[in-house]
């Protein structure tokens, strides 16, 4: 199977929806693609509805699906991904999104490349630059590849295939895993967990976490936000803006999750830094140089820019971008900090760091930066 079915879900933005679709026209495809146009009800959005039925789409087949009743914008996205039983593979865009020239040909490649490894539950066109729990700018570490990997799903600009949305339908379908009154304390950041019921990716994303599965990202986008009005924003949102690549036919590779170099979690805290410590702390070591983490949920050591009452083991700065580069190459500072939670900090021998060489796996920190 080669193609991918394009699904953009709509409601009552005919200009958002128009710019989409403008996009899409202008992008490159190697053959016959169908466009699926899904529309919410609204008493008010007969113009999405005509602008959907004429728009003219010239590389494969057009369908329209206008909802008769008014589904909201979670279970709108739980119908549109349904469509990915139906047609084998999908790529959603909500109307609101702006395609680059060679998203279908990456779109393409990642697909082939990961649909068969049961641990990635999507892949993602959009490249993040912000960081939803700490609302502070987000730059992931650079790595040889085209891709790396998060724990938090994306909702603009995915990929699913019947095989990973069959995985989640049957977790959602399942409503221990949605009715559980503390699940959202329990697993999620806790921006996540205060987003609205009408958002699918809060569901989403404590699947991901319950099952321990990833989402394949880009490092340059292939979709970008902008933001405009509407069920998530009151006022129009400029800051989830990123570049778009500018790439044409490009090849990508490929990072296989089985040696994955760069991996964040749902708090977009960098798992790989574990493996520069010795095999002891690495095991009880919490990442959270956002400082987004409860501390209640912390391991014995912690590294994290946080001022707490523990002995400190090591200082690094944050001069270095991204942040997990000052720990990487050993930076030294005042504004991260490694902390042993076994020792309270008034009680502790001194308050001076120890030197970190002796937690160190140097070998590893060669092995991965090559």
């Amino acid at each position: 199977m080669s193609e991918l079915t394009i699904v953009v879900a709509a409601f009552n933005r005919r200009h958002s929806l128009e710019r989409c679709l403008r996009a899409l026209l202008h992008a490159a495809y190697p053959g016959k693609v169908r466009l699926v146009i899904s529309i919410d009800h609204c008493e008010t959005n007969g113009p999405v509805r005509e602008l959907a039925h004429q728009f003219v789409w010239p590389f494969g087949r057009k369908r329209v699906i206008a909802h008769e009743e008014r589904l909201g914008l979670r279970n709108h996205i739980m119908k549109c991904g349904n469509l990915a039983l139906r047609y084998g593979r999908i790529l959603l865009l909500e109307d609101d999104l702006f395609v680059s020239p060679d998203y279908y040909n990456y779109a393409l490649q990642a697909v082939q490349y990961y649909e068969h490894d049961k641990r990635i539950a999507g892949i993602s066109l959009y490249a993040p630059r912000f960081n939803e729990s700490a609302k502070l700018p987000f730059e992931p570490l650079q790595g040889r590849y085209d891709v790396y990997f998060g724990q938090l799903p994306t909702s603009w600009g995915q990929i699913w295939t019947a095989s990973q949305w069959a995985a989640y339908k049957a977790w959602y379908d399942n409503a221990d895993n949605l009715l559980h009154k503390q699940w959202d304390k329990e697993a999620l950041p806790r921006c996540v967990a205060r987003w609205p019921e009408s958002s699918w990716k809060k569901y989403y994303a404590k699947y991901m976490i319950d099952e321990n599965k990833v989402f394949v990202y880009p490092y340059v986008s292939h979709s970008t936000n902008f933001g405009d009005v509407g069920t998530h924003f009151r006022n129009r949102a400029h800051h989830f803006q990123v570049p778009l690549s500018n790439a044409d036919k490009k090849q990508y590779v490929f990072d296989p999750y089985d040696r994955a170099s760069v991996v964040y979690d749902a708090s977009f805290e960098n798992i790989g830094l574990g493996r520069l410590f010795e095999r002891q702390m690495r095991s009880q070591l919490t990442i959270d140089l956002y400082g987004t983490k409860q501390a209640s949920r912390y391991s014995r050591y912690v590294l994290t820019t946080k001022p707490l009452d523990y002995r400190i083991l090591g200082k690094f700065d944050l001069t270095m971008k991204p942040l997990e580069e000052n720990i990487r190459h050993s930076i030294p500072g005042n504004s991260i900090f490694l902390y042993d939670t076994t020792v309270p900090r008034p009680f502790a021998a001194d308050s001076e760091p120890i030197l970190l060489e002796q937690y160190f796996s140097w070998e590893k920190i060669k092995t991965r930066s090559q």
